[in-house]
C-alpha cells in the first residue's frame, strides 16, 4: 500500500466518525418539529376521513326511458315499402298512418271504405250503408269479407223494400174483412128467419087448433107443419153458415199472425246477418291494418331505425320505426340480482353514469328509488323503478338530451357513510366475527 492510499483511508475513517456522531446525537429542534409534523399529518388524515363520504352502494345496470314507453313499430309482413308517409324526426299524432307495406289492395280504396266504416253509426233497428259508394272498390284480400257483407246487405234491403210477408198480411186482412161482412149479412138473415120461424110456429098452432076442431083438413095442417119445418131448417142452416164463417175468420187470423211472426223472424234474420257480416268486415279491416300499415299509437317524434325509403324491402319482425313520446316524464328501470337487495328501500338516492356521456366529463345523473318488485322473476332478478326529479341534469350542471333509450350504470346509495365510519365498521365486523 502506497502513501496516497493510506491518506485516503485515514480521511474516510475520519468522516465516518463525524457522521456517526451526528446520527447518534441529532439536533433537538429536528426531533421536536418532526413529531409535530407527523402529528399534524395524522390529524389531517383523520379529519379528512371524517369529512369525505364513502357511501355503501348497490351497483347494477339501468335503462332510462319514458314513463309512457317508447313505441317500437315492427313490420308484421315481409314486402316492399309501398308508401312512406313520414320523415325522420317528424312529429306524429295518435292513429296517424306512417307507412304502407306492399299488398294486393288499393290503398286509397281501403281508406275510403275505412272512413265510411269508422264514421257509420251502427243502428240495430234500421241499418243503413252507402253501398253505392263502395261497390267498385279494389280491396284485394278484403274482397271475400266485403262480398259477404254486400250480399247480406242486399238481402236485407230487398226484404225491407219488397215486404213479402206484408202482402200476405194485407190479403189476410182483406179476407177477414169480407168474412166479417158475410157474418153481418147472415146475422141479419138469421134475425129475419127467427121472426119467420116464430110466425110459422104461431100459424102452425092456430092450424092445429082448427084441425082438431075439424075445420080444416089434415092436408092443410100438414102443409103448415111442413112450412114451419122448412123455416126452422133455414134458421139452423144460417147458424151453421155463421159458425163456418167464424171458423174461417179464426183461420185467417192465425194466418195473419203466422205471417207477422214470419215477417219479424225474417227481418230479424236479415238484420242479424247484415250486422254480423258488417262486424266481420270491420275485423278484417283491422287485421289488414295490422298486417300492412304502420300506425302510431302515441303522440311523439318518429325516429328511423335505418335509412328507409320507398320500395325498400322489409322483413316481418323488422323494427322499422320508433316513436318517442312528446310529453312524458323520464324514469329509470333497473334489473338487479338478489344480492344486497335487502338494503334497497324507497327514496334512496341513485347515482347514474350513462354510457352515452362519460361521467368524468359530463357528471352523473341523480335519481330516487320509487319501488322494487316484491318477488324475483324466473331468473332471480328484481325490478326497481327510479324517479329522475331533475330529468337529465348532471352533477356538473349540464343538461343531457334524451335519445330513445339510454343505458348506463346505477349506484343505489343504501347507506351514507364517512370514510372513518367505514373503517370502524370493518373493525366492528372483525370483533363480531372473533367474539
Amino acid at each position: 500500500m502506497n502513501d496516497i492510499e493510506k491518506n485516503k483511508l485515514k480521511e474516510l475513517e475520519l468522516r465516518s466518525e463525524e457522521v456517526q456522531e451526528i446520527l447518534s446525537n441529532p439536533p433537538s429542534w429536528m426531533t421536536r418539529w418532526g413529531i409535530t409534523v407527523v402529528f399534524f399529518i395524522l390529524m389531517l388524515i383523520v379529519g379528512t376521513s371524517c369529512i369525505v363520504e364513502y357511501p355503501d352502494m348497490v351497483t347494477s345496470n339501468i335503462t332510462i326511458t319514458t314513463e309512457v314507453p317508447v313505441e317500437k313499430i315492427e313490420a308484421k309482413n315481409s314486402g316492399r315499402i309501398l308508401k312512406l308517409l313520414v320523415k325522420d324526426q317528424e312529429y306524429v299524432k295518435h292513429g296517424q298512418i306512417l307507412a304502407v307495406i306492399e299488398n294486393t289492395a288499393n290503398f286509397e280504396d281501403f281508406l275510403q271504405l275505412k272512413s265510411i266504416v269508422d264514421t257509420l253509426r251502427l243502428d240495430y233497428q234500421n241499418f243503413e250503408f252507402p253501398i253505392d259508394k263502395t261497390a267498385h272498390l279494389s280491396l284485394g284480400e278484403l274482397e271475400q269479407d266485403y262480398a259477404l257483407f254486400e250480399k247480406s246487405f242486399t238481402d236485407f234491403i230487398l226484404n225491407k223494400n219488397l215486404k213479402p210477408f206484408s202482402m200476405e198480411a194485407i190479403s189476410g186482412q182483406q179476407t177477414l174483412s169480407e168474412l166479417n161482412g158475410r157474418i153481418q149479412v147472415l146475422q141479419t138473415q138469421r134475425e129475419l128467419e127467427k121472426k119467420e120461424l116464430e110466425f110459422r110456429k104461431q100459424d102452425l098452432e092456430r092450424t092445429k087448433g082448427l084441425y082438431t076442431k075439424g075445420v080444416i083438413s089434415k092436408v092443410e095442417f100438414e102443409n103448415k107443419e111442413l112450412e114451419y119445418l122448412q123455416a126452422r131448417r133455414n134458421y139452423e142452416n144460417t147458424k151453421i153458415n155463421m159458425s163456418q164463417i167464424q171458423e174461417s175468420k179464426n183461420n185467417t187470423r192465425r194466418g195473419i199472425q203466422g205471417s207477422n211472426i214470419s215477417k219479424i223472424q225474417n227481418e230479424t234474420k236479415f238484420l242479424k246477418d247484415v250486422i254480423s257480416s258488417y262486424k266481420q268486415l270491420k275485423r278484417a279491416l283491422k287485421q289488414w291494418e295490422q298486417n300492412y300499415l304502420l300506425i302510431a299509437s302515441i303522440d311523439g317524434k318518429v325516429s328511423f331505425q335505418k335509412f328507409w325509403g320507398k320500395n325498400q324491402f322489409v322483413k316481418a319482425g323488422d323494427n322499422v320505426l320508433t316513436i318517442l313520446p312528446s310529453k312524458s316524464l323520464l324514469v329509470g328501470k333497473i334489473t338487479t340480482p338478489a344480492i344486497n337487495t335487502g338494503k334497497i328501500k324507497p327514496n334512496q338516492n341513485v347515482l347514474i353514469k350513462l354510457d352515452n356521456y362519460p361521467y368524468q366529463e359530463f357528471g352523473m345523473v341523480r335519481g330516487e328509488v320509487i319501488s322494487m318488485s316484491l318477488s324475483p322473476d324466473n331468473e332471480g332478478n328484481y325490478y326497481i323503478e327510479v324517479n329522475l326529479p331533475e330529468n337529465l341534469q348532471t352533477t356538473y350542471g349540464k343538461t343531457l338530451s334524451f335519445n330513445r333509450e339510454m343505458r348506463g350504470t346505477a349506484g343505489i346509495v343504501t347507506e351514507d357513510l364517512k370514510v372513518i365510519e367505514r373503517v370502524f365498521y370493518q373493525f366492528r365486523n372483525i370483533f363480531k366475527y372473533n367474539s
